[in-house]
């Protein structure tokens, strides 16, 4: 059986409910060839193709893929299965639906990773976020070095990130950058006046966290906003 199909029966099917985040204590070569894994179409696959000396990068996919199965149980099979039905009608067949999660699980850098993309794949099939979003937001996590990815937990503390905490989540898509105007003290807007507050305050970047940030720290690390009007935070650049 082709793996990408292997994974999407997997994902639909009812023995997922009985996986257990206890057994990723056992090592690679006792998890694969647990007993509870049998009946499973993707460890069928990947025990068919597993050599403890020649594929060991194959043993450590089967490990990640396990989080992540075993984070999605807490959905029901017609939950689970409405999101591959749309994940398939975005990528032309239920081969490349199932393709497109293996791609994502496959570069994750950590074991960790792959839970947190379980849990983007639980808000799916919550209807909490869509589709569209699950598949960016679970493409993010895959290429964010981990600790970056953790210290989301930190979002709605003013200041903690620095600079280069910023520029990165920047350039993955969770922080806008903006350039504050300079303060000008008085009621005259003459350019004479914009230059003058130009030279003395100068232009000042500033960082903000976006929607896609915010979603990953409630859904990943059940982070909630503040309870106040407003949760933007925003950093200067010094």
């Amino acid at each position: 059986m082709e793996v990408g199909n292997a994974l999407v029966e997997s994902i639909r099917s009812e023995k997922v409910n009985g996986l257990s985040a206890d057994l990723l204590d056992l090592g690679i070569k006792e998890l694969i060839e647990h007993e509870i894994l049998k009946d499973i179409p993707f460890f069928g696959v990947m025990l068919k193709t597993y050599d403890a000396a020649q594929h060991v990068r194959e043993a450590i996919f089967t490990k990640k893929m396990y989080e992540f199965l075993a984070k999605i149980f807490d959905l029901t099979e017609k939950e689970r299965a409405t999101v591959i039905d749309e994940i398939a009608a975005q990528k032309d067949g239920i081969t490349r639906a199932g393709e497109t999660i293996i791609s994502l699980i496959d570069r994750c850098d950590d074991i960790k990773k792959p839970d947190l993309i379980g849990r983007l794949f639980i808000a799916c099939g919550l209807n909490e976020i869509s589709v569209v979003k699950f598949l960016k937001l679970s493409n993010i996590i895959s290429n964010l070095y981990l600790d970056d990815l953790l210290s989301l937990k930190d979002i709605y503390k003013d200041n903690f990130f620095n600079e280069q905490e910023m520029s990165v989540y920047t350039s993955v898509g969770l922080m806008n950058m903006s350039i504050a105007k300079p303060i000008v003290h008085d009621s005259d807007h003459s350019v004479d006046a914009l230059i003058e507050a130009v030279y003395d305050d100068g232009f000042e970047l500033q960082y903000d966290f976006n929607e896609d940030a915010r979603i990953i720290a409630k859904q990943c690390f059940d982070i909630d906003p503040p309870q106040k009007a407003s949760v933007e935070h925003f950093f200067a650049s010094t």
